[in-house]
This record gives structure tokens, sequence and C-alpha cells, in this order.
């Protein structure tokens, strides 16, 4: 059985100029494949910046603001007797 290496393997071709040498380039994976192209599409990225700072404001905000929601609009409470 042969084995597989990740070496960049040279081709010989020969054209009307002389040889030329085509290297195989190493295969990417396809998360690598659609990050990038997914890094290529300008509307794409602005919309999931603006899906993680929704996501982190959730995440963050009850952590600044410790206000209930509830209190706000109820009547104050009076001291029982």
């Amino acid at each position: 059985m042969r084995e597989q290496s990740d070496k960049v393997i040279p081709v010989v071709r020969a054209t009307s100029h002389g040889p030329a040498v085509l290297t195989a380039a190493r295969p990417q994976s396809l998360w690598r494949t659609c990050w990038r192209r997914f890094c290529r599409h300008r509307l794409a990225l602005s919309g999931m910046t603006v899906l993680l700072v929704l996501t982190l404001g959730t995440l963050v905000g009850p952590l600044m603001y410790h206000r209930h929601i509830h209190r706000r609009f109820s009547q104050p409470e009076t001291p029982s007797q």
C-alpha cells in the first residue's frame, strides 16, 4: 500500500515555450472554503456583526441594568401596618 503525504507534488508538462512546472495545491477543507466565501460577502459580514452585538447586549445587559422591568410601571409599595 502506498502512503499519501501532504507534500506538494511537482508536475512537469511540456509547452511550446519549454517545460512548465505546475504544482498541485493541498486540498482545502469545506469549512475553510465556506469561511473564505463568507468573508468576501460584505452584507453577510455586516449582518453577522449586528447579530453578535444584539447577542452580546442580551447577555451583558442584565449584568449592567439591575432594575426589574415590572417595578418600573407598578405602583410604589406602601408599608403595611
